[in-house]
């Protein structure tokens, strides 16, 4: 099992500060980082509980924008598993490009 790494000092001490607020503090990791080897129902399930206590965090949207912006490659945060914060990642990049080309 991977388990992320500490990632305080590069991110700044404004950065750590919702992380005090977050609901998933306390909470065993195991929840949120599950085997990679893991699939299929039992894997649903890690992601379905990690989800449940993500949804009731009022840090929710700023756990989702720091995996994204640090390109996290494990785990749920903010209620995104990596595959769906590569989805959303992968959409922004679109936009921008469709964005920027109907400016020039």
């Amino acid at each position: 099992m991977t388990r992320p790494k500490f990632r305080g000092a590069a991110a700044g001490l404004d950065e750590l500060e919702w992380q005090m607020k977050a609901a998933c503090r306390g909470v065993s990791t195991d929840i949120f980082y599950y085997a990679e080897t893991q699939r299929g129902a039992l894997r649903k399930q890690y992601e379905v509980q990690a989800k449940q206590i993500c949804n009731e965090c009022p840090v929710r949207a700023h756990c989702a924008a720091h995996a994204i912006r640090t390109d996290e490659p494990h785990g749920v945060w903010g209620a995104m598993t990596t595959r769906e914060r590569r989805l959303a990642m992968t959409r922004s990049r679109r936009r921008t490009v469709v964005s920027e080309q109907a400016t020039s």
